[in-house]
C-alpha cells in the first residue's frame, strides 16, 4: 500500500516538474504553427483595391492568398485573387518571408502595381515584418520600420 502511495507520489512530482517544459514546447510550436487573416484597403489616386488576406505559418513553410476588388478609377471593377507559397524564418517577433513563386499574373492590380511590394509579386523577394501582439489570445499587428501594415486575427 505505501509503495502505491510512494509511486503516485514520484509521479505526480515528476508530472509538475515536466509541466513547465510540455508548456513551453506548446508555445513555440503555437507560435510557429498559426494562420491569421486580415482585411486591407489601398486606395491611391488612381483607384483602389479591397482585399482579404490569409496568412499561414507552419514551421517555416508559408502559403498566403487573397481575394479582392480593384477599382481603377473610370473602369469596372475587377475581381481579384492571389496565392503563393513562401519560407520564413521566425526570429522572436520578426518574421523574415522570401516568396517562392512569381505572380502568374503580374499587371492584375494595373496601375496599382507600384504599391505593392516585390514579394508579393516575384519569387525569391523578401520582406521583414515585426508581429506586435495585440492581446494574448488572438491579435497580432504587422509592422514594418515601427509603422503599422495592417491588423490581422488568428485563425
Amino acid at each position: 500500500m505505501n509503495n502505491k502511495k510512494a509511486v503516485i507520489k514520484i509521479a505526480l512530482i515528476f508530472i509538475l516538474a515536466c509541466s513547465p517544459l510540455f508548456w513551453a514546447g506548446y508555445l513555440s510550436w503555437k507560435n510557429n504553427h498559426f494562420a491569421c487573416e486580415s482585411e486591407l484597403t489601398v486606395v491611391s489616386n488612381k483607384g483602389s483595391y479591397d482585399t482579404i488576406m490569409l496568412f499561414t505559418f507552419s514551421g517555416g513553410e508559408g502559403w498566403y492568398s487573397s481575394v479582392g476588388d480593384l477599382q481603377v478609377t473610370g473602369q469596372p471593377v475587377k475581381k481579384n485573387n492571389h496565392e503563393m507559397r513562401f519560407r520564413y524564418v521566425l526570429d522572436k517577433q520578426d518574421i523574415m518571408m522570401i516568396s517562392e513563386q512569381t505572380d502568374t499574373n503580374p499587371n492584375r492590380l494595373d496601375k496599382l502595381n507600384y504599391l505593392i511590394p516585390d514579394f508579393f509579386r516575384i519569387q525569391g523577394r523578401g520582406i521583414s515584418i515585426h508581429l506586435f501582439h495585440q492581446n494574448l489570445s488572438s491579435y497580432y499587428m504587422f509592422m514594418q520600420d515601427d509603422m503599422p501594415l495592417f491588423y490581422c486575427a488568428q485563425t
